[in-house]
């Protein structure tokens, strides 16, 4: 139950900031090849940026089991499952990000090829 209370209140914050923050109210829908392209250079910057949080995560969970040993034996099992867990679901969802970010990317190159420079659409 805590959990879910949790979750809700995140979610309730996550909305909250994108509803008060001047740069989400502001988004406008890409018109020109310059514009697409822009989006795409951003969006592939986040994907590389959640490709070293999954990169991060992955050398932690390296680490934390090469060093477990200096936790008492009756904990040591419990504090590394705790860390897989933890690690992977972050490793797990960075690197769907970066293929959701990288498949963006994609598609607003595509968007640019499309566009003519002096076409609208």
């Amino acid at each position: 139950m805590t959990s879910r209370r949790t979750l809700i209140r995140a979610l309730g914050f996550v909305i909250a900031a994108c509803l008060l923050t001047p740069a989400f109210a502001a988004a406008a829908v890409p018109k020109t090849k310059a514009e697409h392209i822009a989006i795409a250079e951003k969006y592939e910057r986040i994907a590389a940026d959640q490709e070293a949080v999954a990169a991060e995560h992955a050398q932690m969970l390296k680490d934390y089991r090469a060093n477990a040993a200096r936790y008492p034996k009756q904990v040591r099992e419990k504090r590394i499952a705790a860390m897989k867990k933890h690690c992977t679901a972050i490793i797990r969802d960075s690197k769907r990000l970066a293929a959701d970010y990288r498949a963006m990317a994609k598609w607003h190159r595509i968007a640019a090829a499309d566009l003519d420079d002096g076409d609208r659409e």
